[in-house]
């Protein structure tokens, strides 16, 4: 089903938009001085890009952020849009809505966020539609040493080592903040469906990415996965927009989807 690979690159690609005075002035003309000379891939520079363009601390504002779901497979499309609401103090609440013509998927994830360090609270998810109606939550325990998995009638408590774990819709946060930090390879430690997973990521070059917002010179970045893997997952981020997530592709065999942020607004 369609939706399905939608709600994969949507769980890759959860990420906040940080407050654009947060990047420093000199560093964003550098950004503006990359978009009109390098039109092309290079990876020969890629540390240099990424180490101009860092900044130390996110200062997270409320948004909301549009994209659009194109299939080399199917004529029918998707949309989706990640919303993040400002709680007060360092609470945020961020919600994804991904919508087909058969399903929808809502992601609901409650954390806090201080000098770019995560700490889940709470996470929700729902799928309905076509099919079997799908639930399942996350509640993580005050000093983040066990999480409650709920689906349906079935409980069960996890417990967590010293290392903080995200949701998944906290992930790609994660991802902005080290490359906002310089990081060209990231492993990021998550509770997926009542599981303890490790995610791994790698910076791997730079392009120019064309939305209907505008081009930003953005770094690749790909999801590493087992050498006899049928899925590659590369998404993009661009340092001008506070490192946001402007473009996603996943390929699966003979499939390709390709995600592309089409509006947001601050």
């Amino acid at each position: 089903m369609q939706l399905k690979y939608l709600s994969t690159i949507f769980l890759l690609a959860i990420t906040i938009m940080p407050n654009s005075k947060a990047i420093e002035t000199d560093a964003a003309q550098h950004v503006e001085h990359a978009i009109k000379d390098e039109t092309q891939v290079s990876n020969t520079n890629q540390s240099n890009f990424l180490s101009e363009h860092t900044a130390p601390h996110y200062s997270p504002k409320s948004f909301t952020a549009e994209y659009k779901l194109e299939s080399d497979s199917f004529a029918i499309g998707g949309s989706g849009k990640r919303v993040l609401k400002h709680l007060g103090g360092d609470q945020y609440r961020m919600e994804l809505t991904a919508k087909s013509i058969f399903l929808t998927n809502r992601e609901i994830s409650q954390f806090e966020l201080k000098d770019c360090n995560i700490k889940p609270i709470h996470y929700r998810y729902e799928r309905t539609g076509l099919g079997k109606d799908k639930r399942y939550l996350l509640d993580f325990s005050p000093d983040l040493t066990s999480v409650v998995y709920e689906e349906n009638k079935d409980r069960k408590t996890l417990t967590l080592d010293n290392e903080v774990y995200l949701d998944r819709l906290s992930e790609t946060l994660a991802i902005q903040c080290l490359l906002a930090s310089g990081k060209e390879k990231m492993e990021i430690p998550i509770v997926d469906k009542g599981k303890i997973r490790s995610h791994q990521f790698e910076v791997t070059g730079k392009e120019l990415i064309e939305t209907k917002t505008g081009k930003f010179m953005a770094l690749r970045v790909e999801r590493i996965r087992p050498p006899n893997s049928s899925r590659k997952t590369t998404l993009w981020f661009a340092p001008q927009l506070n490192f946001q997530l402007v473009r996603m592709e996943q390929k699966k065999e003979s499939r390709t989807f390709t995600l592309t942020l089409s509006n947001y607004s601050m």
